[in-house]
């Protein structure tokens, strides 16, 4: 039997304060594309080719982040950021220069035309490569990325992807820190990290320390991950079953395999 010293332990792993803070969690998570443009002018107010210039130099900077892969909240807040995009091989120009080659490509464009409405800057203003229809999965990818080593996952996703929570840095990154511009409003990090499980059934997962947290039947592919987990950490793993409304029910070693699975199928059917 579980101590209650045992579960809170539990709990405060599983970033859960009390079971009260469950029936505040959004039940969607809806992906807010427009974050990602907050940088750029409002469209009227680019009245100028240097308007038009710093414009597009932005939307290239964009479009190489969600190209490369590295689309993500902190860096789209100060896009001009060079030292960011040189580290990680992504544009070794600085922002000036690309301001500078947007103008070059407006040769042929005057303000006073722009004055006049004879030309119209909506006009020159590059388009942004950013799916509209982006989901939850595409936007933790993009902000964490993808790595196959299990020890650096934070989640696995439902299709066995692991997103990867060190991202090159020695320390790992707190779960609650997803890094997605979403448009509902949570009182905290759990909450989101909560309902980013629910809504995408990803599994939140430490593969050193045999750490498990679900809030959902895992998938096949989920599984075979889980397996591997427990394998590892056959005489110290923990899973922290969870759902909706609170309820919850914990796992431990040592456990056959069969038999978690069987109690995970159980919880969850």
């Amino acid at each position: 039997m579980l101590t209650e010293n045992y579960i809170h332990r539990l709990k405060e792993l599983a970033g859960i304060k009390d079971l009260s803070e469950e029936a505040g969690v959004a039940k969607t998570l809806t992906p807010d594309r427009d974050y990602f443009f907050n940088s750029l002018s409002l469209i009227n107010d680019v009245k100028t080719k240097a308007d038009i210039a710093r414009y597009n130099a932005i939307i290239e900077r964009i479009n190489s982040l969600y190209l490369h892969g590295k689309l993500n909240m902190d860096i789209t807040d100060d896009i001009d950021d060079t030292n960011f995009f040189m580290d990680q091989d992504i544009d070794k120009r600085y922002f000036e220069e690309i301001e500078e080659e947007k103008m070059d490509e407006l040769d042929n464009l005057t303000d006073e035309d722009l004055a006049s409405g004879q030309e119209s800057s909506i006009d020159f203003l590059d388009s942004s490569e950013i799916p509209l229809n982006m989901t939850i999965e595409d936007l933790i990818i993009q902000a964490k990325g993808l790595t196959e080593y299990i020890g650096a996952a934070g989640y696995v996703l439902r299709d066995g992807g692991l997103l990867d929570f060190f991202g090159g840095n020695p320390d790992r990154a707190d779960h609650r820190t997803l890094e997605i511009p979403v448009k509902e409003d949570f009182k905290s990090g759990t909450d989101l990290m909560h309902a980013f499980m629910d809504i995408t059934g990803a599994i939140r997962i430490d593969g050193d320390k045999g750490s498990i947290h679900m809030r959902g039947n895992p998938s096949m592919a989920q599984w075979k991950i889980l397996e591997k987990i427990i394998l590892k950490n056959r005489d110290d793993f923990y899973i922290d079953m969870g759902r909706d409304g609170g309820e919850m029910e914990y796992l431990k070693s040592p456990m056959a395999l069969d038999m978690i699975q069987y109690k995970i199928e159980e919880f969850y059917n």
